[in-house]
């Protein structure tokens, strides 16, 4: 991926990032982390449509999210940033600190900088922004741009 080439106003592409094309990546291993199953549900839906992702699990807390982070060992963790008991923050933070390499993508519907300043702090790489015009080849496609390298930059302008 050019280091020149950006994704909105959101996303900058680092200058060492794999082409998401590149035939030679291996699969992304993701967890997923969110209370609400319908939720996980559709995220597993989306992102199974594309080929170098796979879900190696799911869950419904940020307690199970630590364990599980621990565990599993993820690529990327595709975090809810509002749950019940540990929040998607500390969790971010906690995962993080186990410093597996897990890229956190927290999912953000907001743009407010309320939402995002805390999550970056905590140690997430960056966002998934989820509207309801979506499609299965965005996410999926942000997921492994993530992976590969790319940094949430809110300077970015594109």
């Amino acid at each position: 991926m050019p280091a020149d080439q950006n994704y909105g106003p959101d996303f900058e592409a680092s200058p060492d990032a794999t082409p998401i094309g590149d035939s030679t990546r291996t699969v992304v291993k993701v967890l997923l982390v969110d209370d609400h199953a319908v939720v996980r549900t559709g995220l597993k839906t989306l992102l199974k449509a594309a080929e170098r992702v796979e879900i190696v699990g799911e869950a419904s807390s940020g307690e199970e999210a630590v364990e599980k982070a621990a565990t599993l060992e993820p690529d990327i963790v595709v975090m809810d940033r509002a749950m019940p008991g540990m929040d998607g923050i500390e969790a971010t933070r906690r995962i993080t600190a186990l410093e597996l390499g897990a890229r956190i993508l927290v999912l953000a519907i907001h743009d407010e900088d309320e939402f995002l300043v805390p999550a970056l702090k905590a140690g997430a790489t960056g966002f998934l922004r989820v509207t309801v015009e979506d499609s299965d080849g965005d996410l999926a496609h942000d997921v492994e741009w993530y992976q590969t390298g790319g940094e949430y930059n809110p300077d970015c302008e594109g």
